[in-house]
């Protein structure tokens, strides 16, 4: 067990598809010891005394003390007597992948030769790679088992998602010698990247008239209506 207290705060808020918000925990008889718990849909990390004390993708668990009943994050609120445990992740549930992150534009521009999927110009590559020696710990056999492609792209899937979170444009490449950048990219012989995400901030939408026209576009413009006694018409704001 990491803590035990009572909820003396909650915050929530839902932001684009998800729950957000941070708990805080008093221990019981101490006035100074807390637990804060950040969350996004699912517990993501705990911390006390701002050091990190439980990390995804360790789960971590709240329970009602006295029913011992789970307490998910819309369970939270004031006054609730809980217990939060970590539950370390097993190894044989750990991906036997790896990230290697650039930042460096003279070594991003080197990259973008050799990858002809990279169109624009990338603040940060993040290259996913299959670790041969994790694999041959898990007994993996990567000619006959494709699965690895499974968490390669669950990684790629959760790093777009925060992306666009944060307001950041992002990409998936997948359109590239894996030798030469596992080259330019020094990875050692155990790392095979498989699949890059590019980030960068999103050049703002230009907006313009199209060729020869003398005003914008409206909804009237672009929508009809079909109805089965008078057939197509377009759609006006007197359209019932």
């Amino acid at each position: 067990m990491l803590f035990e207290g009572r909820v003396t705060s909650v915050q929530r808020a839902t932001v684009g598809d998800f729950a957000r918000g941070e708990c805080i925990i008093q221990a019981r008889g101490s006035d100074g010891e807390r637990l804060r718990i950040e969350f996004q849909n699912e517990n993501l990390v705990a911390l006390k005394d701002d050091q990190v004390v439980g990390i995804v993708p360790a789960v971590i668990c709240g329970l009602d003390a006295d029913t011992a009943e789970p307490s998910t994050t819309e369970y939270l609120r004031y006054g609730l007597l809980v217990k939060v445990l970590v539950v370390s992740t097993p190894d044989l549930m750990r991906t036997p992948h790896a990230f290697q992150s650039v930042e460096d534009a003279t070594l991003i521009d080197l990259v973008k030769r050799v990858v002809p999927g990279i169109l624009g110009n990338p603040t940060v590559l993040i290259a996913i790679c299959t670790d041969l020696q994790r694999c041959r710990e898990f007994g993996a056999r990567l000619d006959a088992d494709r699965t690895r492609y499974i968490d390669v792209g669950t990684a790629a899937m959760n790093m777009l998602l925060v992306a666009q979170d944060l307001g950041l444009g992002a990409c998936p490449v997948t359109s590239f010698s894996q030798r030469a950048v596992a080259m330019l990219l020094d990875l050692p012989a155990t790392l095979i990247p498989e699949l890059m995400v590019l980030l960068g901030h999103p050049v703002p939408p230009r907006r313009s008239l199209r060729p020869g026209a003398c005003t914008r576009l409206t909804v009237e413009d672009l929508g009809f209506v079909a109805t089965p006694d008078r057939g197509l018409q377009r759609l006006t704001s007197s359209t019932p």
